[in-house]
């Protein structure tokens, strides 16, 4: 495969500056290239404007490296709705605190991990019944396949399954943790 084929391939899914790592050349060649092709840049935006309308604005600023107001004015261009911080964003801020480098929303071919630590994948549920359980124990076995031999856990406000499904669950490797925490929203506005 020669370089043009090899750029090709990553246009779309990375940014000029990226490529141009990747491929051992400057970021301006990578950028005429582009033009001359008529291709559109890919952003930084790109990868995360599937959380607009989806997460806040402030978590989505935090993950783009863009002040919030950026953010606000990309998804009114777009047309999408504010979102409210939800009680599972809640849970995940309180939790997050207490781990050792934690990534959030890390895509993968399967879906976008909630939490990624190098020796966990979390997944967090606001409450745990049985639908939001079988959704979990999916998510978390699926992303398995591209972090394996990482622990699993979904980590829940309220468990709200009958013990024989928690045991079940336990049995394939995956841990519940029930994590009590204060609303904190006030103290960050």
């Amino acid at each position: 495969m020669d370089t043009a084929e090899k750029i090709n391939l990553l246009f779309g899914k990375h940014t000029d500056s990226e490529i141009a790592e990747k491929i051992g050349t400057s970021r301006r060649y990578i950028s005429a290239y582009r033009k001359k092709k008529g291709i559109a840049p890919f952003l930084k935006w790109d990868r995360f404007k599937h959380l607009l309308g989806v997460r806040t604005d402030k978590e989505i600023a935090k993950l783009v490296g863009v002040t919030r107001s950026a953010v606000i004015r990309k998804r009114l261009r777009d047309g999408i709705p504010a979102i409210h911080e939800s009680q599972e964003a809640l849970l995940q801020r309180s939790f997050i605190s207490s781990l050792k480098n934690p990534q959030e929303y890390v895509r993968t071919e399967y879906g976008i991990i909630d939490i990624l630590c190098d020796d966990h994948i979390y997944e967090l549920k606001n409450t745990l019944g049985l639908s939001s359980a079988q959704s979990a124990v999916g998510q978390l076995l699926i992303y398995s396949c591209a972090f394996p031999g990482r622990s699993l856990t979904i980590v829940t406000k309220r468990v709200r399954i009958e013990n024989h499904v928690r045991e079940q669950i336990e049995h394939l490797g995956i841990t519940i943790l029930e994590h009590k925490f204060h609303d904190i929203r006030r103290k960050d506005r």
